[in-house]
């Protein structure tokens, strides 16, 4: 279930990002989120961005 969760939140931050010509960062990628109705923390959003888009 986790696991499930993980990746739909995974493709929706990595699909935001993206569309942003990768220049939002978790705040504002949060926030988007949350217009989406997708409930999810911005210390979430900003891991899950180490772990997409390692510098």
């Amino acid at each position: 279930m986790r696991e499930k969760r993980t990746a739909e939140l995974s493709a929706l931050i990595k699909q935001e990002y993206e569309n942003s010509h990768q220049i939002y960062g978790s705040p504002r990628i949060t926030q988007k989120l949350k217009k989406k109705n997708k409930l999810v923390s911005r210390s979430y959003v900003a891991r899950q961005d180490r772990l997409l888009f390692p510098a």
